[in-house]
């Protein structure tokens, strides 16, 4: 829960997420996230870092593994005749 003025929320990534989803009051929002190396060559100083805005106002935020929805609900089947799917 927060409560008060805007702000940006600066900090570690947690390491159980990798892709991490976040959500104010139940809608989704955009969480920023680094997991690459920085400019530096072959250093990883300030990475694994997540920013999470936050609107003014009393509001629950929540973050955590984003989960991907399934790509194919079914097998693919080709709409044209004639057309074979090698398997």
């Amino acid at each position: 829960m927060t409560t008060g003025r805007a702000r940006a929320l600066h900090m570690t990534k947690p390491s159980f997420l990798m892709h991490p989803q976040y959500l104010i009051n139940g809608k989704e929002w955009m969480a920023c996230w680094t997991d690459y190396p920085n400019n530096g060559p072959g250093t990883y100083d300030q990475t694994w870092l997540i920013d999470l805005s936050v609107p003014e106002g009393t509001h629950e935020l929540i973050v955590k593994e984003m989960v991907f929805p399934q790509g194919w609900t079914r097998p693919f089947e080709p709409l044209i005749d004639g057309v074979s799917v090698a398997e």
